[in-house]
Parts: structure tokens; sequence; C-alpha cells
């Protein structure tokens, strides 16, 4: 009768001994950080594509695979993000604080996006375009429906009295810009992006297009918290040419690097340490 109980008290202690282990493996395999994460950015050739460039070098370079995947913008990012259709990705400042607190966070502020407003020469030819309530009435491009620079662009115009009642907004992307300025089927484009962006580039050195020096800039900002003013110094474009020929003052938002609050801690350190 002894021999009975001790082997039952043996094989209960290897039972539970079996159940230990099988829970310490679930628990590391649930710990484990999965191979392979998804990046939503802009549009392929845009300047959060080619910064996505940088976040998947280094995560290869640590065994991490890297999707990137390309969207409409920030607006359809965030989106996509909440939805679980990817696990980090870049959004303009403004759409980010949109963002549900439960499901996403922004982890960095990665750069500074200036917002550029270009128009035709000779659209103003007795007063330079300096400031919003002028272009009512034109036909402005606002970039990508989806994209933060459409929405930005449509609150920025909507505070001076513009909105699709009264003007034509042309929801265009950023790289179809330059040529609708060219062609005169665009009066005005409004571009966020930094100066590596190749559609900036193009229309940067266009002697037929103007930056608008934004004369109410810090009113602006005053009225909207996550812009900036920065001022863009004589030259800074073109020591040659004297491009722009004087200080001429921009808004600029943030770019910020937004993730999933369930995104495992070994992918959060990698892209803070990228």
């Amino acid at each position: 009768m002894l021999a009975k109980i001790e082997k039952g008290i043996q094989w209960t202690v290897i039972a539970a001994g079996v159940f230990l282990l099988s829970g310490l493996i679930g628990q590391v395999f649930l710990t484990l950080p999965p191979n392979s994460f998804t990046f939503l950015t802009g549009r392929e050739g845009g300047a959060y594509f080619l910064d996505s460039q940088h976040y998947k070098k280094i995560a290869e370079e640590k065994g991490f695979i890297a999707n990137i995947v390309p969207t409409a913008g920030s607006v359809t990012a965030l989106q996509m993000l909440e939805e679980g259709k990817g696990d980090v990705a870049f959004v303009q400042g403004g759409v980010a604080a949109q963002g549900n607190p439960e499901i996403v966070s922004s982890l960095a502020t990665v750069a500074f996006e200036p917002v550029w407003i270009f128009y035709r020469l000779g659209l103003s030819p007795e007063t330079p375009l300096d400031t919003l309530p002028q272009l009512k009435g034109m036909r402005i491009g606002i970039g990508e429906a989806g994209s933060g620079t459409n929405q930005l662009a449509r609150q920025l115009l909507r505070d001076a009295g513009i909105d699709d009642n009264n003007t034509t907004f042309l929801e265009l992307p950023a790289s179809e810009a330059h040529d609708a300025l060219r062609d005169a089927t665009m009066d005005v484009a409004f571009l966020v992006t930094d100066t590596e962006s190749p559609a900036l580039r193009d229309i940067l050195v266009d002697k037929d297009i103007e930056l608008v020096d934004l004369r109410h800039a810090d009113a602006i900002a005053r009225r909207h918290r996550f812009l900036t003013v920065l001022t863009l110094p004589e030259a800074t474009l073109n020591l040659v040419n004297v491009s722009p020929p004087t200080d001429i003052k921009l808004l600029a938002t943030e770019a910020n690097l937004v993730v999933r609050n369930d995104l495992h801690q070994d992918l959060l350190r990698l892209l803070t340490v990228a």
C-alpha cells in the first residue's frame, strides 16, 4: 500500500514538473520577439519611404525583417496602424495626436518638416503672395487624400476662410505638383516634407515657381501648437544664384515615429537606437 502511495506521489511530482516546464517554455516563446515587423510609410519615393530604408537596414543587421508598406500618407498610415495592419509608422505632427492612446503611442520625434507653399511666378504680379487669404479662388494642390499634407492644408486654409465652396482643391501627390504648376493646371501647391525629398528639389530649382514667405506664420503657429516657425536664411538653397533672395518664414511640423502599444520591447529598443 505504501509503495503505491509513494509511486503516486512520484507521478504527481513528475506531472507537476512537466506542467511547470511546459509553462516556462510557453512563457519563453511568448516573450521572444517576432522576426519581422511592418513599417508603414508615405508613397514610394517620398521622404517617409526613403527614411524607412534606414530603419530597414538597421533591422536587417540585427536579424529582423522590416516589411516596408507605402500608403497615401500619415492619415492612412495611422488608421492602418490602429487596425493592426502595421507595427510602426511615420506620422505627421497634428495627425499623430489623433491616435487612440490605448492602441498606439508616439515613440519619438525624428525630424521637423517645413510646410512649403509654392505658386506660379506671375500669378500675383503686383503683390507677392504672403498670406493665406490671398489664395482664395485659386487652384490649390493640397496633397493626396489620406496624407498629412492634405489634412494640414485644409486646416490652414479653413482658418483663412478657404474651402471647397470657394476654391478648387486638387488632391494630387507631391510627385505630381511640379508638373501641374509648370503646366498651369495648378496655381498653388502645399508640400510638407524635408529638403531631401525629390519632389521638393525639382520645384526649388525652377525659376518660374516662387516660395511663399508667410507673413502671418507666427500667428498661425500660436493657433496650432503642433506647428512651429522656421526661418530659411537667404541663399540657403543656392549660394551662387542666392536662393532664396531673402530670409523666408516657414511653418513646420514634426515627423513622429508612432508604434502599436503591443510592439515587442526588443523592437522598441531597436527603433529607438536606430
